[in-house]
């Protein structure tokens, strides 16, 4: 089949609809001083804690920098942190008592992972890995999505050996929609996406320019019939992935539009030869 000459228009992933909101003073928390010892880490919805950044702290310590640290109140009794664990820790070094918190009620564990990840995603601090990792052991929806399609592809997100990383790409391809059927159908082409990835180039070969680029391949072909995955495996499996995205680069240079898409549109040129 040769779908070279099929006319169309890729789907910008990155594109987002945004509705007003209503904002109410309770939205924001409850101002309180709660005792230190009163303060608590859950493990699962919070990154590990790193002591040279509490050191870090200490040296330069100034109380007008110190903040509020974001907690929720649990049933034992105990304030558990959302944002400010090193924060916590470095009050304990130097000797406070008790520190200035912002408290939010929050229903569950799933809801406090929701709020540590809004509440860092726009820092550098957090990555995406971190992001993904607090958000399935939270239960948060968008992140059990990423997992069941990683799943699928028999892959593991990680730092370490033998796993992937490209959480942002996966998250804004599945996630992009609103609509349950149409992002049921961005599963069903990320599914495949990292199938024939993982298949075709191993580890190695998947990142989020390979991965966005196939997910429009895919979204565009696959999940609308023009071919299937075994066919692709097959005519993709001989390509140089780096040489592939070394052409994009040349291409979006010379050209308008995102890189992403020319790796998309040299899947598509590969895959008619």
């Amino acid at each position: 089949m040769n779908i070279l000459n099929t006319k169309v228009e890729f789907i910008d992933v990155d594109k987002e609809i945004s509705k007003p909101i209503k904002y109410t003073r309770e939205m924001f928390g409850i101002d309180m001083w709660i005792p230190v010892d009163k303060l608590k880490v859950d493990i699962r919805v919070q990154r590990e804690l790193q002591d040279t950044h509490v050191d870090k702290l200490q040296k330069k310590f100034d109380p007008a920098a110190f903040g509020r640290i974001s907690v929720s109140p649990r049933e034992d009794g105990y304030y558990y942190v959302q944002d400010g664990q090193h924060r916590v820790a470095l009050a304990k070094a130097v000797g406070l008592t008790e520190v200035p918190c912002i408290v939010q009620s929050l229903e569950s564990l799933r809801d406090e992972g929701r709020a540590f990840i809004k509440i860092n995603e726009n820092s550098a601090k957090i990555t995406g890995v971190d992001k993904y990792r607090i958000g399935v052991a939270s239960e948060v929806v968008e992140y059990l999505r990423i997992k069941e399609c990683v799943d699928y592809a028999g892959l593991r997100i990680g730092t370490g050996v033998n796993c992937i990383n490209c959480v942002s790409a996966i998250y804004r391809s599945i996630n992009s929609a609103t609509l349950l059927s149409s992002i049921e159908a961005n599963m069903r082409s990320m599914k495949k996406t990292l199938y024939i990835l993982n298949k075709c180039y191993g580890i190695d070969g998947i990142n989020h320019l390979t991965v966005q680029g196939m997910f429009l391949f895919a979204k565009t072909y696959l999940e609308t019939g023009y071919t299937d995955v075994e066919t692709c495996i097959g005519r993709f499996k001989n390509i140089n992935i780096k040489e592939l995205i070394s052409r994009a680069y040349d291409m979006k240079e010379n050209g308008r539009g995102k890189t992403v898409s020319y790796v998309a549109y040299l899947f598509l040129v590969e895959y008619n030869k």
